[in-house]
């Protein structure tokens, strides 16, 4: 037989050994396929609103998925290798060439990667529609999408995987190659570089995780965004300690209680956790910290959709600005269109105020722009529109002359520094308080300063004064036709600011990213919940006689399966657990620089990835008492 048959046989034979392997790869292509097609999707592309956010949103995750799987593939194809080499040695011994057999176990491993090509272009197909449908649905696009298959995305996924699938394969031949007959007899029980326990390392590890969380917390915000590339290190740096000295600190202290260890299966259990623990903290620890980036993509996705603080963008119905009366004049025709739309009108702000584009800051020449507002009306809004902590911002508002409240822009995230003092017209005023409120939504990206009503008056003389009108009505999310008959009114049809259009534009943009963020983390929760997976059955493989001689000497079933429960409980818990704790930290930093609780959204990421290592735990379980 040649090589290639032989290659062919072997696959065949171990198809159910890869399936697993090959489900996640298949997944993988699938999704690859759908994030490329989507830039060329007709019903898409007429979207002109959101294409360039489909695009960019789309290659990234294209990039980022590519690079984790490069990762991934890489790790199962020596996990399979890894377990054949004995195989592999016996060739070697009957005096089979290591070249020869180099080549049947590259075509094998490239047999497989094609097989996953083939079948996950042809899923990804297949499914496009609904991949699209979904991605419609959670972004609020109303389009009817019709079956697409592009050949631009298709050639592009098939060109990419066979040029990964053939560079691992070669790396895999050249492994064998190089390999020593001795070592490959003895490759399936070498374990990774057993660190040596340290004392200083357990608890460094500790302290550094402890100081990194510490900086998430109490850092001021803008170094926060500084310092993230840092903590980020630490934490990846403290991970590898812990699961290498730490855990096995903890575990072997745990053995040295007689009133633990011998309690039923425990000595056996326990003895063998501390000794994957120890000869496997690299793999764990890596595990921990994927599933932390994990985590904190698809919480900061579901926080982007979830929390876009829509009230301080859009407080009102409508919004529009304009010069002296005619706002007054087309007032009745703009209550017409409202109250035959079967809409009541249940507030309206009229509010003059200024724009002021000379003025310094700190003492500094600025050329950006600021509205002025008197603090009667900054009240009167801040009561009408009912924004949170009324009282306490009211209470502070009584300004005196020479004093001045400084709202942030409509669509601040985070506030480069405090401003302690403006000049206009030569005249100083210092910053009472910095706020973020809503006030006239977001129809001006302009910050905005609220001053004493006689100082306004003195402004007023040296700049143009306009008008601010702002309309809240019932149903406010079902106004796309009433904003389109309000655009008919010609001063207003560049000048209206419009909550439904808005709201559902901005649902677009976030959709999409959130749409985006959900399959990047669940390619990722598949890869690491199937990495976990390989490992545990090539210890199954690796202690399969050893559970036999158990047997033999009186362990019953009932506690052998006992034993392998908690042992393979151990490897989804730890890195699970470390992985939530870090992405929660992730997570406060993302809340602090929002301002914005989010807790629910962080609470439904981990949620899902628990139930999806759940359903992993479940199905290694099964495999591992089969191996036994």
């Amino acid at each position: 037989m040649n090589s290639f048959s032989i290659a062919y046989n072997n696959f065949k034979h171990n198809i159910k050994t890869y399936a697993l392997n090959l489900m996640a790869m298949i997944f993988s292509v699938a999704v690859y396929y759908n994030f490329i097609a989507l830039n060329d999707n007709p019903q898409i592309v007429q979207i002109n609103e959101i294409m360039n956010i489909v695009r960019s949103a789309s290659t990234s995750t294209a990039v980022l998925l590519l690079v984790f799987l490069v990762f991934f593939i890489w790790y199962s194809n020596s996990f399979f290798l890894k377990q054949k080499k004995k195989e592999i040695g016996i060739y070697a011994f009957m005096g089979i060439d290591n070249y020869k057999i180099g080549l049947i176990y590259a075509l094998e491993g490239f047999l497989q990667g094609l097989l996953s090509i083939v079948i996950g272009s042809f899923i990804g197909i297949l499914f496009s529609k609904l991949f699209i449908m979904l991605l419609c649905k959670v972004a609020f696009l109303d389009v009817k999408i019709n079956f697409f298959v592009s050949v631009h995305a298709l050639i592009e996924t098939i060109i990419t995987f066979l040029i990964i699938f053939f560079i691992i394969s070669v790396l895999g031949y050249f492994n064998i190659v190089r390999s020593k007959l001795i070592d490959l007899f003895n490759a399936s029980r070498r374990q990774e570089g057993l660190p040596k326990l340290s004392k200083f390392k357990a608890a460094a590890s500790i302290i550094i995780i402890l100081i990194a969380y510490g900086m998430c917390i109490s850092l001021p915000k803008l170094a926060v965004i500084g310092s993230v590339p840092i903590i980020t290190i630490m934490i990846i740096f403290a991970t590898y300690w812990l699961f290498g000295s730490f855990f096995s600190m903890i575990m072997r202290y745990i053995l040295d209680k007689k009133q633990i260890l011998y309690n039923g299966t425990n000595i056996v259990s326990i003895s063998n956790i501390v000794f994957r623990i120890k000869g496997n903290y690299k793999t764990l620890a890596t595990i921990a910290i994927l599933i932390a980036s994990a985590i904190t993509a698809l919480g900061t996705a579901a926080s982007i959709k979830y929390n876009t603080k829509i009230e301080l963008d859009l407080p009102y119905s409508f919004t529009y600005i304009l010069d002296g009366n005619t706002g007054d004049e087309i007032e009745p025709k703009v209550n017409k269109y409202i109250t035959s739309a079967n809409h009541n009108i249940l507030l309206k702000e009229k509010v003059n105020f200024i724009f002021v584009n000379k003025f310094k800051i700190d003492k500094n020449l600025s050329e950006d722009e600021f509205m002025v507002v008197k603090a009667s009306d900054f009240k009167k809004i801040t009561k009408d529109l009912k924004v949170k902590d009324a009282e306490g911002i009211l209470q502070k508002s009584e300004l005196k002359s020479g004093e001045v409240i400084y709202v942030q822009r409509p669509k601040t995230l985070v506030q480069a520094s405090k401003i302690k003092n403006i000049e206009i017209s030569n005249l100083k005023y210092n910053v009472k308080m910095d706020l973020k409120t809503p006030l006239f939504g977001g129809i001006i990206n302009d910050p905005c300063l609220v001053v004493n009503d006689k100082d306004y008056e003195i402004i007023k003389s040296n700049f143009k004064e306009s008008k601010f009108y702002g309309i809240i009505v019932n149903d406010q999310k079902n106004t796309l036709d009433l904003s389109a008959k309000l655009r008919t009114i010609r001063v207003l049809d560049n000048n209206l600011y419009s909550y439904a259009q808005k709201y559902r534009s901005g649902y677009e943009a976030y959709g999409v990213i959130f749409f985006m963020g959900c399959f990047l983390a669940l390619v990722f929760v598949v890869a690491t919940g199937s990495i976990i997976h390989f490992k545990i059955l090539s210890e199954a493989y690796m202690d399969k006689e050893k559970y036999k001689i158990l047997l033999k000497i009186g362990m019953t079933e009932r506690e052998l399966k006992s034993t392998i429960s908690k042992q393979t409980a151990v490897y989804f818990i730890l890195p699970l657990l470390v992985g939530v704790i870090h992405s929660s930290f992730g997570i406060v930093i993302l809340s602090r620089l929002m301002d914005c609780n989010l807790l629910l959204p962080t609470a439904v990421s981990v949620a899902t990835f628990i139930v999806i290592y759940g359903m992993f735990y479940i199905f290694t379980l099964g495999k591992f008492r089969k191996v036994i």
